[in-house]
């Protein structure tokens, strides 16, 4: 159901961003020590749905999806603000997704998205978009 639009969201990503930024989805992350992890890095994350529309009694459903896609990098001493270090990597990523179609979706649309985080030496910068597809049920 998502891991379809995921994949395409990564393949897209590490096509565009250049190196040594690496991009992870979520599932690459979840046995990592923050301590540990690599930066600077690109984290594709699913951030939820939300149905829109139905049909035939919800056989046939539209739902939205939120994609996070997070530039972390190393803060400098005390925790302080690395614009200089994150926007590429941000320039880069919205070029790259803004207005992009994956397969049996609708576009990408930027959508409000949290504050920036600065936390234990690293500052993560959310963007976030939605995109829209269907999904159908067996009684569909």
């Amino acid at each position: 159901m998502f891991s379809g639009i995921e994949t395409e969201i990564v393949n897209r990503l590490q096509a565009v961003i250049p190196a040594p930024t690496r991009v992870f989805r979520a599932a690459d992350l979840a046995e990592v020590d923050e301590h540990a992890q690599f930066t600077p890095a690109v984290h594709v994350v699913l951030g939820g749905y939300t149905p829109t529309q139905e049909t035939g009694n919800g056989a046939i459903q539209e739902i939205e999806t939120r994609w996070f896609i997070v530039v972390a990098v190393r803060t400098a001493a005390g925790n302080a603000p690395t614009h200089e270090q994150a926007d590429p990597i941000l320039d880069a990523a919205f070029a790259a997704l803004a207005g992009w179609r994956p397969t049996g979706a609708r576009p990408l649309k930027l959508a409000a998205g949290p504050q920036p985080v600065y936390e234990a030496g690293f500052a993560y910068y959310p963007l976030v978009f939605t995109t829209r597809h269907t999904l159908r049920g067996s009684a569909a």
